[in-house]
């Protein structure tokens, strides 16, 4: 195999390759960037190519070894412990390791203490990561929640989030994109209490040990079992915020509860009171709803959630008429006070998911040959010989939607506080692509006495007037 590659790009290849456990497959380096060429540019840069195609394609990988693979145990002396703490940040950062903000060094008491959440195997391997190809066992999952600040008792929702992550189909991909993407982890249940992991004002932001120090676990794995660096493994373009702790909420039950509306594990078939994470890749960074002088009315409510939706720039794979091809998926985060307009008129959240889905996917349809114009990314693949047969047969002035009809593919979830500013996420979706997986949380044989040492105290939150 010789696989084609951009010169900036050089070292995710070669990063990936021996993830994928090939590290001697061939690559063909191409001046970047390959977008914006004439024809007479890009045939000359194909014809530049060939020897290198050729000397790819006849490598003998006999020849090569693989490189040997080793623990190394660190040991960092200072004056005193403020010092060694200094130097153990310095080498961190000199390495290229961690997130760039100070870390807890992982002491071997350090890492014992953390793996006190877990009943699991320490050696007990988890996921396979990418772009590295190394598998992240419990006790690498531990050294790294030290480092991010987490507690034992996070232990078991970080394993099931990464265990949730690593089955979304294009969930690696997320880690080294071009893309301004980060994961989206949402807890149901009543371990969300437990921790207090917040969902109601803020639930995004700063302020609660529970959310940061799981989603930073996470993004630490990424770093340091992951391989993921930007400008050498991590290639997206300009980052967000996002990527330093993930977006790590819970659903507000206090809410759903008030309103009669079920979580959103209970509409997968989940128990209510069953302990569960979601997760999700979405592009960053969102649409708000601004639905002022409409919060009497459900049915304006969801038209001003159809125009404040903005499906990533037009970007996405249409639905086809036997939705051979998904679109965007969309995940509205809906304020206590938006999913209250709704539950005060009767309505479920299946019917605002029903009709969201039937007229943002109306909104956003324009006739197929206008639609391949505009969709940019998707203008090539669905002009190719390899389009779906369905796709090349549509008359021009046959309606396309990048939002699917279908709402199996628009998902609702209730947080945050008071206030009407819902959130709208999307994000590129087919069957093979990406999709919010769901995951039950493995609760340890000793989860109250894990909760119990933990010693946490709810964060005190105002309630809502009703």
């Amino acid at each position: 195999m010789a696989v084609h590659v951009s010169t900036l790009f050089e070292k995710l290849g070669q990063t990936n390759a021996k993830g994928l456990g090939v590290p001697q497959m061939g690559m063909v380096i191409m001046p970047h960037p390959l977008e914006g060429r004439n024809f007479e540019e890009t045939r000359q840069q194909a014809e530049d190519a060939i020897d290198s195609i050729i000397s790819s394609l006849t490598l003998d990988a006999d020849e090569l070894e693989a490189e040997a693979a080793g623990a190394e145990v660190i040991k960092i002396v200072g004056n005193d412990y403020a010092d060694a703490y200094e130097k153990f940040n310095k080498l961190y950062l000199e390495k290229r390791w961690g997130d760039g903000l100070p870390l807890v060094p992982p002491t071997k008491e350090k890492v014992d203490w953390m793996l006190t959440g877990t009943d699991r195997d320490p050696g007990e391997v988890i996921v396979e990561t990418h772009p590295s190809g190394r598998p992240a066992t419990v006790r690498q999952i531990a050294i790294n929640a030290v480092m991010a600040g987490a507690i034992p008792a996070y232990m078991p929702v970080i394993i099931a989030a990464l265990q949730a992550f690593d089955k979304i189909p294009w969930g690696w991909g997320g880690v080294s994109t071009t893309s301004a993407c980060a994961p989206m982890i949402i807890v149901n249940g009543p371990i969300a209490k437990q921790l207090d992991i917040n969902g109601k004002t803020n639930s995004l932001g700063y302020g609660w040990r529970a959310n940061g120090g799981i989603g930073r676990t996470l993004e630490m794995i990424f770093h340091c079992v992951g391989g993921a660096i930007p400008g050498l493994s991590d290639m997206s373009t300009m980052g967000n915020s996002h990527t330093y702790t993930s977006m790590v909420c819970s659903e507000n039950q206090d809410v759903l509860d008030d309103i009669g509306w079920p979580n959103y594990a209970e509409e997968l078939g989940y128990d209510k009171n069953a302990n569960t994470v979601h997760a999700a890749i979405v592009m960053c960074g969102y649409n708000i709803l601004f639905p002022y002088g409409l919060m009497d009315n459900p049915e304006a409510l969801i038209d001003d959630m159809v125009r404040s939706a903005n499906p990533v720039n037009q970007m996405g794979y249409p639905a086809g008429p036997n939705k051979e091809l998904a679109s965007v998926l969309s995940t509205w985060l809906l304020t206590p006070e938006n999913a209250k307009v709704f539950a005060k008129s009767g309505w479920k959240k299946s019917d605002v998911r029903n009709l969201w889905a039937a007229r943002a996917s109306l909104k956003n349809s324009l006739p197929y040959k206008e639609f391949v114009k505009v969709t940019g990314l998707v203008k090539q693949s669905m002009l190719s010989e390899s389009s779906p047969a369905w796709m090349k047969a549509l008359p021009d002035d046959h309606p396309m939607s990048v939002i699917s009809p279908d709402p199996r593919h628009t998902h609702i979830f209730v947080t945050g506080g008071a206030g009407l500013e819902g959130q709208y996420y999307s994000a590129f979706m087919s069957e093979s692509y990406s999709s919010i997986v769901t995951r039950e949380i493995d609760l340890p044989s000793d989860w109250d006495d894990v909760v119990e040492k933990a010693d946490i105290k709810p964060t005190p939150m105002p309630k809502l007037p009703w």
